[in-house]
């Protein structure tokens, strides 16, 4: 099993120090053992070897041990070790070494490699090298070869490009024989890594790729085969254990270490540590990506027209002919701006700048100049004191800051007076429909906004030239039969927000996207009419569909933070180190633990679904920038989380009540009361920004759970809402209501509750989770949750909040009360008690 000693190549902070009966300090070693099997532990004199060997003891915990006296030295056997301790040695009494133990169990995993390349791979030996390198972890590995895999983009001659520097996200080409591989092979094993041996990458330093705690990477082929098996089990610890860059040390450092050297394979107790981690879940999806999903509240469709309006078919299958591509949860907004001036020549963020922009910035610059010149001469003649100077230059220079970053705002401003919804789009004029569907949201000049309300875009091309029409979500086509053997005629005829059958006498409200088609005969009688949904899923016998109540659970999750980690605490360190954050929630339904925020910590999602018992679950993302929080920014959130104290180690003595001023009055109240750093105002603004986004993804919803129309009705709803998921969920609701059933709603370490408003009447099960925060008998300081300092939900009875169990002492503090994977004592509660979660 695997031994980790202090090194020079290593980080010695990692080691703790021991000190000796002379007053020296050394660095203990480590070694890992495996659960319940015994093994052998050698132990050298270093020193002073006239040592009497009689008088030394050896102690693992409690337990006394019996030496062994072999050539090599000493040796201890460890029986069947179930838990870590310390191997101490004992000389007269004082100690003299130490040695931290840790235990694991073994874990099974399975890795399948799949190559890209013609070569053979030496099975033998690269098994052999990975096999080496995970048994020092107690990792018992399953290794297979997969057949060599190949299509029309991808042969053994292709090289990949260089993934991005900051190794948090799959390339195209990634991701494309990702989605190939998986489509070819459906019912290949789901809980396994997969590594693909490629022919390269573009950059020949890149040995390996695959984003932290994922199950899919990228090796680049190299003939030496032991040399290869290093680098799928290099490549392999970023996804198993989320080891990444940071690991990696100087390179003219001496170590043998797996990340420090391009060919060691040696492990530290911490990355074994991190290599043990469950893995509940093996996702094959990046952060960044966006999944093709059935819900969107606009729906794309491109097609081309003849002169009189009649579509082409081309003898393609009717429900092809319209290209229905996907749908978004935005409008593409066309700016018809006829002077050059104003016309958008690139984005910046959310602003489109125009000639008129860098216009307004140069005017500002000429004015400051000539504010400045003009002043100095005032200063010269009044002989004014420098310090008015200074202060009126660094007036005038924030003044000129503000008009400039504002002109951004008000050049957007004017470009929506040019919005149009409907018209022609020049820039996509000649393209096939591949390109225009790319170009569509790459053109500066159309602009993405988001949309709660369903509708419909529609892309027509005629003669070379495409337009654009708004239209509502159900789009009605009619199939003109002919006398003649020619292909018959198509146009569409109406729009509408309704789905209405004449034959069937049906008329509802749509809550999804449809589309109708009427066949008629040559003389105008209407034969049939067909519905099918924006997938393609014909849509058959309204009237006679059994709608079966069903009981739907929906997961709304908050902030999701860039690092990987065991606990929210490790997850926040890059944000808190880089800066670093996920884009906002494209606010789509998912029907799978999309960004691995539930599943990851015991399955949480789980335990919840064995409790509510639904028939169908579907997960919200409500993740959103911190600058959404009462936080109101990364820096700020940064500062305290760092300057908030660690939890106390005596529970019954807390010196945790005040900490060190870091604001401008330190220098006469040099501390201040903890609990002061949590107690900030409420972002209102930021709340209801979610709050707005989360009716969107209530929209959709409503898309899964209606694929025939009003079927939610009887249906009943129950939502596990987390952290800043809360002020989604109030959005998701608002929508919702009056549509389907409300049954249960369990609010998790909610994110400024403050803020939101729930009603208890329209509930059967209502309970908020948390910390006891600004509370009679609250908890000390350092157990409070700092990423989401607790308050009740208004409207919300006090009866119905539930506090952190004062038994989980272990499992609080500023991250770690925040922590979902914490929160399964809400499952451990006793029928009657407050907080239970009643058993459907």
């Amino acid at each position: 099993m695997g031994f980790d000693a202090a090194s020079k190549g290593g980080n010695n902070n990692d080691y703790p120090n021991f000190t000796l009966e002379n007053g020296k300090t050394w660095k203990s070693s480590y070694k890992i053992l495996a659960y319940g099997k015994s093994d052998v532990v050698t132990i050298k004199i270093h020193g002073d070897t006239t040592i009497d060997l009689s008088q030394l003891e050896f102690y693992f915990g409690s337990e006394k041990l019996d030496p062994i006296l072999t050539e090599k030295g000493i040796s201890i056997n460890i029986i069947r070790p179930k838990v870590s301790n310390d191997l101490l040695v004992f000389h007269n009494g004082k100690i003299i070494g130490q040695l931290k133990t840790m235990v694991y169990s073994e874990k099974k995993k399975d890795l399948i490699i799949v190559p890209l390349i013609s070569q053979k791979l030496d099975f033998m030996d690269i098994r052999k090298k990975i096999i080496s390198v995970y048994e020092k972890a107690n990792i018992d590995l399953n290794i297979s070869i997969g057949q060599r895999f190949s299509s029309k983009v991808f042969n053994s001659k292709t090289i990949f490009s260089s993934p991005d520097s900051l190794q948090n996200r799959y390339s195209g080409q990634m991701r494309l024989l990702r989605d190939l591989y998986f489509k070819e092979n459906p019912n290949v094993n789901k809980n396994a890594f997969y590594l693909f041996v490629v022919p390269g990458f573009s950059n020949n330093s890149t040995f390996g790729f695959m984003v932290p705690d994922k199950a899919i990477g990228f090796v680049p082929f190299q003939s030496n085969q032991k040399k290869l098996g290093i680098q799928l089990a290099r490549t392999l610890a970023t996804g198993m254990g989320g080891l990444n860059s940071q690991w990696i040390r100087d390179a003219n450092l001496i170590s043998k270490n797996l990340l420090d050297t391009t060919y060691g394979t040696e492990l530290t107790h911490f990355q074994i540590t991190e290599l043990q981690r469950e893995m509940s879940t093996y996702s094959r999806f990046d952060a960044y990506e966006n999944i093709k999903t059935g819900n969107g509240t606009i729906a794309y469709y491109f097609w081309e027209e003849d002169a009189d309006g009649n579509i082409f078919i081309d003898g393609k299958s009717l429900v092809n002919v319209p290209r229905q591509p996907f749908k978004k949860n935005f409008l593409a907004y066309r700016f018809d701006v006829q002077y050059s001036l104003m016309r958008p020549l690139f984005r910046f963020g959310k602003y489109y700048i125009s000639l008129v922009n860098f216009g307004f910035v140069t005017l500002i610059l000429l004015l400051v100049y000539w504010f400045r010149k003009r002043m100095l001469k005032i200063w010269e003649n009044r002989n004014w004191r420098n310090i008015y100077r200074r202060s009126l230059y660094w007036l005038s220079l924030i003044l000129a800051f503000i008009l400039i970053y504002s002109s951004f705002s008000w050049g957007n401003d004017i470009l929506d007076q040019f919005k149009k919804v409907s018209g022609p789009i020049p820039s996509l004029k000649n393209l096939t429909y591949r390109d225009a569907r790319h170009v569509l949201f790459n053109d500066p000049e159309i602009r993405k906004q988001g949309e709660a309300n369903l509708c419909s875009e529609i892309l027509i091309r005629k003669n070379g030239a495409w337009e654009v029409k708004k239209r509502s979500q159900v789009l009605y086509f009619e199939l003109q039969e002919r006398d003649t053997s020619e292909v018959p005629l198509l146009r569409l005829v109406s729009t509408s927000d309704s789905l209405i059958l004449e034959q069937d006498s049906i008329r509802t409200f749509a809550r999804t996207h449809y589309v109708v088609y009427t066949r008629k005969d040559s003389k105008g009688k209407c034969l049939s009419q067909e519905v099918y949904t924006y997938d393609g899923k014909i849509v058959s016998d309204l009237k006679k569909q059994v709608n079966v109540p069903k009981r739907i659970l929906v997961f709304v999750n908050g902030y999701r933070p860039t690092s990987t980690g065991q606990t929210v605490g490790e997850g926040f360190k890059g944000i808190q180190a880089k800066g670093l954050e996920f884009p906002n929630s494209t606010n789509y339904i998912y029907n799978f633990d999309r960004y691995d925020y539930w599943q990851p910590w015991g399955e949480i999602n789980l335990q919840f679904q064995n409790r509510l018992n639904p028939s169908i679950t579907f997960y919200a993302d409500g993740h959103f920038s911190v600058s959404t929080s009462d936080y109101q920014s990364l820096l700020n959130f940064t500062r305290i989380s760092q300057l908030y104290p660690l939890r106390c180690s005596n529970p019954k003595k807390h010196v945790c009540s005040t900490v060190k001023n870091d604001q401008i009055t330190r220098f006469f109240l040099p501390t201040t009361k903890t609990e002061k750093l949590l107690k900030m105002s409420p972002n209102k603004t930021g709340f209801e920004y979610r709050k707005k986004k989360g009716k969107i993804a209530g929209m959709n919803l409503l898309q899964e759970i209606n694929p025939y129309p009003n079927q939610s009705e009887n249906d009943t709803l129950f939502i596990v809402a987390h952290s800043m998921g809360y002020a989604y969920a109030l959005g998701m609701i608002e929508v919702l209501r009056d549509k389907i059933n409300f049954g249960g709603f369990y609010i998790i370490a909610p994110e400024n509750a403050k803020s939101g408003k729930v009603n208890t009447n329209e509930w059967r099960e209502i309970w908020q989770y948390g910390s006891r925060f600004n509370l009679p008998n609250s908890d000390a300081p350092c157990l409070q949750d700092g990423v989401a300092p607790q308050s009740g939900a208004l409207g919300l009875p006090f009866a119905f909040r539930v506090f952190f169990p004062e038994n989980l002492y272990e499992k609080k503090g500023f991250f770690d009360s925040h922590f979902i994977g914490y929160y399964d004592w809400i499952l451990k509660l006793n029928e009657g008690q407050p907080g239970y979660m009643k058993q459907r």
